[in-house]
């Protein structure tokens, strides 16, 4: 499966307000997936199978 992904920030202008901005210099990126999709979240506080998506996820955030 392949796709497209943009990340966006809240750039915070106040205590309850501000505005999203994409943080991805080329507006999208793109992402290939060689196994099933998975749904859900990931946290640093639970471990995750090495080699799994979830795993990498935690990598990408800095667990």
């Amino acid at each position: 499966m392949q796709g497209e992904f943009v990340r966006y920030l809240c750039a915070r202008t106040g205590q309850s307000s501000g505005f999203w901005i994409n943080s991805n210099p080329n507006g999208t990126g793109t992402y290939t997936t060689f196994a099933d999709l998975e749904w859900g979240t990931v946290s640093c506080a639970v471990s995750e199978p090495a080699g799994t998506l979830s795993s990498l996820a935690r990598q990408r955030i800095g667990c």
